[in-house]
């Protein structure tokens, strides 16, 4: 059975999810156990109930934004969906990481230009899902 687009984006989601929480953790907290919020600085654990979450920076899970690493960051539940974004603070932190002139440039794929709308075929989701697997795999995988 062919796999349908749905069902190899949510795998590919799943990967790129697990990879950002242990990158921020790694960066955060220097362990692949628990990472700091991106924006209110809350530790939680990278996996299990209650866990951090892949939060985007910019709204919106169309193509160009929903698999950019520059754009998804380790953020608590509270933050991500209750603050719909918290987005101040994280603008604030995005600054501190890629400097004012990349994150006006990064708000910019918000407009959904051409240039910037991306439709991906299941084929597409599975190498993307393969990419975040090997990058997550350097960075010691994924815990329990």
């Amino acid at each position: 059975m062919k796999m349908t687009a749905t069902k190899a984006k949510a795998r590919a989601w799943k990967v790129f999810s697990r990879y950002i929480r242990v990158r921020d953790a790694l960066r955060t907290v220097g362990n692949n156990l628990q990472c700091k919020c991106i924006s209110c600085g809350t530790v939680k654990n990278v996996a299990g109930r209650g866990c951090i979450q892949a939060g985007h920076f910019i709204a919106g899970r169309y193509g160009a934004v929903l698999f950019h690493e520059k754009l998804v960051h380790g953020q608590c539940y509270h933050c991500n969906l209750g603050l719909k974004g918290n987005w101040v603070p994280y603008e604030r932190a995005m600054i501190t990481l890629y400097g004012k002139k990349k994150v006006e440039e990064l708000k910019q794929l918000h407009k959904g230009t051409n240039k910037h709308m991306v439709r991906y075929s299941a084929q597409d989701y599975l190498n993307i899902e393969e990419k975040f697997k090997k990058k997550l795999e350097k960075l010691g995988g994924f815990p329990g």
